[in-house]
């Protein structure tokens, strides 16, 4: 044994839990890659119309504004209504396929990697849909809302996914929407994850970028943003961080939103 190591043992390895785990194989590459899901391969088996990389750039702007041009408002509204039940709907699903979505728009606003983890989960390529916190969030979603609602005396109901005609390649759902507000729910499995979403009272960057998006979707100029304790369940005890909207801030996370879908994600889609 080398000077300065010790034997690997029992008692002085770290512990690998199933959360770990997951979390592992859900941002791993080799594990969600779109060649590893099929998808690839599905786009692959699409009809070739010569070389479409070629001035691919100028085609986005094209397909962007054709998208712009020919999108109604009443078809955004249809797509709304039919994917309230969000996860459970097939459509839902569908309509997140390439697009931006607020879970993902700080990372995208961020990312320098054109081949990387992020660009692979836009286009599906999920190996694991859901997360232990995701399922637990699923399953007390209706009992947070309820909860929120009494308290701020709000009624929220559930919400599809939104599009925008302007911004074709961007979308949202957040978790409700009342009047004049909306409402982001997260269920942390332990108390000491709950500095992951706000750290001394602030609702930390990722997710200011979640919300603000989807305020700007949903037209609204305030969020809820809820995050359950451990506990819930049985205190349903929770906090209750209120979040404006930023109007400057949000334009300027727009734009790099689309250009990272122009430079990174348009061009997989040929």
């Amino acid at each position: 044994m080398e000077p300065g190591f010790s034997r690997g043992q029992s008692n002085n390895l770290p512990k690998v839990d199933l959360l770990m785990v997951a979390d592992y194989f859900t941002n791993h590459a080799k594990y969600i890659s779109a060649e590893i899901q099929g998808k690839k391969l599905a786009r692959a088996g699409r009809d070739s119309y010569g070389d479409n990389a070629i001035g691919y750039v100028q085609d986005t702007d094209r397909f962007i504004s054709f998208c712009i041009e020919n999108i109604r408002s009443q078809q955004c509204d249809a797509i709304e209504n039919a994917t309230r039940s969000q996860a459970d709907c097939k459509l839902w699903h569908e309509m997140r396929y390439a697009r931006i979505t607020p879970s993902k728009a700080y990372e995208s606003a961020k990312c320098s990697t054109p081949d990387g983890v992020l660009v692979e989960t836009i286009l599906g390529a999920y190996k694991f849909k859901e997360t232990f916190a995701i399922k637990r969030g699923k399953l007390l979603e209706e009992s947070v809302m309820k909860v929120v609602s009494k308290i701020k005396n709000i009624q929220f109901k559930r919400v599809g996914f939104i599009l925008s005609k302007d911004y074709p390649v961007l979308g949202a759902s957040p978790d409700g929407i009342a009047e004049d507000c909306i409402l982001e729910i997260k269920c942390p499995l332990t108390n000491k994850n709950i500095d992951k979403y706000v750290k001394d009272g602030v609702v930390v960057q990722k997710y200011n970028a979640q919300i603000q998006l989807q305020m700007f979707f949903a037209r609204k100029e305030k969020c809820f943003f809820c995050i359950a304790h451990e506990d819930f369940e049985t205190s349903q005890k929770l906090d209750i961080h209120e979040v404006t909207y930023d109007k400057d801030y949000c334009a300027e996370l727009i734009r790099k939103c689309v250009m990272f879908w122009k430079e990174n994600i348009f061009i997989q889609l040929l």
